[in-house]
């Protein structure tokens, strides 16, 4: 069963079922000889990671502590406040973390790189996470297709701390 019974954020959350590393190894093997398209694969891998939603609210997260760099706060309950929110924020944040290490199609993603391909992996992550992506490939739009695959990169590699 891999519904979430703790009712926490699909966005960060661990996924119920965690796929051996060789499984990602191997996938990645048989699809270079041409022997499975992982494409295909997508609906049996059961990934609990919204990659664009996350990136978006990490973006959105980054940017607003950003702005708070140079603010100096005099009031001493509101630096009691922020402590609690930093430990929230830390607890998201290796929640995430979590969800990236045993998340299948980032798995597949990282076995593909390492197997040398750069546009395989990318499609793949692209076709996965990126819901405009497969209007661009029936569309034959290749300024969208980039867009989509250039977009799920980023925020793979934006999210990942490994």
């Amino acid at each position: 069963d891999t519904t979430d019974k703790a009712g926490s954020d699909k966005n960060t959350s661990a996924p119920a079922r965690i796929y051996p590393r060789s499984l990602f190894i191997s996938t990645a093997f048989l699809s270079a000889h041409g022997l499975v398209d992982p494409h295909n694969l997508l609906p049996h891998l059961n990934s609990t990671l919204n990659l664009i939603d996350t990136y978006k609210t990490h973006t959105t997260t980054t940017i607003n502590r950003l702005k708070k760099l140079g603010v100096v706060s005099l009031n001493s309950s509101k630096a009691d406040k922020k402590e609690a929110k930093n430990d929230a924020a830390d607890n998201e944040s290796a929640d995430r973390d979590a969800a990236f290490r045993n998340d299948p199609i980032i798995g597949v993603f990282r076995a593909y790189l390492a197997m040398g391909d750069w546009d395989r992996p990318v499609a793949f992550l692209a076709h996965a996470t990126v819901p405009e992506f497969d209007s661009a490939v029936k569309d034959s739009d290749g300024d969208k297709m980039f867009s989509a695959m250039e977009l799920a990169v980023l925020a793979a590699c934006s999210l990942s701390e490994s």
